[in-house]
């Protein structure tokens, strides 16, 4: 059975079932702590306690209507009305009994210099949340963006059509890019122990900087989540709808072709040390021969092994599984670490050969927080690899990517990284220093060496003899200091100034980049351009 035309009516119709259903009250409105590093760092020293159970793979965060850093940490406390409205206060922010709604403007206002020449980013948004008493809360957002970027970030423009992180971009000349981006949910929590969220936006699962699970570092897109917690137990079931801009359309009035996952996450906190977390993760297309295969009810079952079910459907789709895992070894300081299988047959992976359907990659991790002694210092540090050809299927369309982007890893597969921060904030006043080190093979000579998830494995060249960083080798350094001063604590409003750097060689092209930035930034998402 499927939803043809339609596929989240059964989800709005569960959504709208369960806020008539029940009067159990909730303890907060259920607002998501929108996703931006700097945002969660200031967070994540409190929750890296031995004494802290609270779960913390599972992103964005449900924290309620305190998004805010307290005056308190940020140094001071301001009475005046405009300085409050700067500094500390939403922009427009009514209140009356049980409800409340939030409106904020929100900028990226940069300009620069690189090699290549000026730089800028011009993004207008607005923001808009409330509550309607304590069970229900909305959030939406709208960004208009127009742009010249680093090197490395417009020729995946044009490669790919699309922004890093924000959606298809028109070519507007000279190097100019002009995209637009929606954000929005509605978020319903019954008690204390559920969360129900309709919506359109991403996801991010594990503790690192990076995923191998699932990421941020994407366009967003329509999803159906509910999130549980039950004593040491967090667990969450997702079903997400993506955009493929590759496959030929059907039809220009079907618009681009669809897919759909189903993602399950559960998350056991062990001891007061040891979190294991357990992924499993389906991907299908949208499209039968009729033209629409839709949302399938067999992936409707939240607590469901999705292995089982794909079997017996006769499904195409793709299959993964996953491991993420946090040891707190004391007191603000953890190791992580995430294990993603896509496929493997064990007789060649103990062959040792380079088996190319031999897809996995892993991820160890160190996060330290009041370094020192030193209040609000922080480092972070953190190994990435991943095989050639994992996340990649037979098709784009059943492939772990979205709007031409990986669900996981920005670098999609066939790659080894590590990359490294140091953080530190007095008050208002910020800096953060970052390197980066990756390999990476790329596809060459029409070749597929398993870099690009998009293209199908099928177009392999053999079966045997496959290593990471095969192909096109080419080493990446990328580095950078940024710095600036908290303006408004309820938008992340920032004065930031930038100064990076991005090399990159390989047997055919070397190429150096730096540049400078300076503006104004609301740091209410993650945009990656460490790559």
């Amino acid at each position: 059975m499927s939803l043809a035309h339609n596929p989240f009516t059964l989800s709005r119709i569960l959504f709208i079932l369960l806020l008539l259903s029940t009067g159990l009250k909730a303890q907060t409105a259920p607002l998501n702590l929108p996703q931006n590093r700097l945002w969660y760092l200031e967070r994540e020293a409190a929750l890296s306690q031995l004494s802290n159970r609270t779960p913390t793979a599972i992103r964005p965060w449900l924290v309620g209507e305190k998004h805010a850093l307290s005056t308190d940490s940020l140094g001071e406390k301001r009475n005046n009305f405009v300085n409050r409205k700067i500094y500390s206060e939403h922009m427009v922010d009514y209140k009356g009994e049980g409800w409340s709604i939030q409106l904020d403007p929100i900028v990226d206002l940069q300009v620069g210099q690189s090699n290549r020449g000026s730089l800028w980013t011009n993004t207008r948004a607005v923001q808009l949340q409330g509550n309607i008493g304590s069970k229900f809360a909305f959030y939406s957002s709208f960004f208009e963006t127009q742009g010249r970027y680093p090197l490395h970030v417009d020729q995946f423009v044009q490669q790919r059509t699309v922004l890093p992180a924000q959606g298809f971009s028109r070519d507007k000349g000279n190097g100019v890019w002009d995209n637009s981006q929606s954000v929005a949910y509605v978020s319903y929590s019954p008690n204390k122990h559920f969360n129900f969220q309709l919506g359109h936006d991403r996801h991010f699962i594990g503790d690192g900087y990076r995923s191998l699970l699932l990421s941020d570092a994407n366009f967003p897109h329509p999803y159906f989540r509910i999130l549980t917690t039950v004593g040491p137990f967090q667990y969450m079931y997702l079903i997400s709808q993506y955009s493929d801009l590759i496959a030929p359309r059907l039809s220009n009035a079907l618009g681009n072709r669809q897919k759909y996952s189903a993602i399950g996450y559960l998350d056991w906190q062990i001891t007061k040390r040891f979190t294991l977390g357990l992924f499993q993760a389906v991907v299908w297309q949208a499209d039968d021969s009729t033209g629409r295969r839709g949302l399938d009810f067999n992936y409707l079952n939240p607590i469901v092994f999705l292995r089982p079910v794909e079997f017996s459907l006769g499904s195409e789709g793709n299959m993964l599984l996953g491991l993420n895992a946090k040891f707190k070894v004391a007191n603000n300081h953890q190791l992580y670490a995430q294990f993603i299988l896509d496929e493997f047959t064990a007789s060649e992976l103990i062959a040792q050969k380079g088996y190319w359907a031999n897809k996995y990659g892993f991820q160890f991790g160190y996060k330290g927080f009041e370094l020192f002694g030193v209040s609000n210092l922080s480092a972070q540090t953190e190994w990435n690899v991943v095989r050639p050809f994992t996340y990649s299927h037979w098709t784009s369309l059943t492939n772990f990517g979205q709007h031409n982007e990986a669900l996981a890893h920005p670098f999609g597969a066939n790659f080894q990284e590590w990359t490294s921060f140091v953080n530190y904030r007095h008050k208002r006043y910020y800096t953060q220093l970052q390197l980066m080190l990756a390999r990476v093979g790329y596809d060459v000579n029409g070749i597929n060496y398993g870099q690009n998830i998009f293209t199908s494995y099928f177009a392999r060249n053999t079966d045997y003899g496959h290593t990471i960083g095969q192909g096109l080798q080419t080493n990446i350094l990328f580095g950078g200091i940024k710095g600036g001063y908290i303006l408004n604590s309820q938008t992340n409003l920032r004065l930031e100034l930038s100064v990076q750097h991005r090399s990159a060689s390989n047997s055919l092209d070397q190429q150096q980049n730096s540049w400078i930035m300076l503006g104004l930034v609301s740091g209410i998402r993650n945009l990656y351009y460490d790559f």
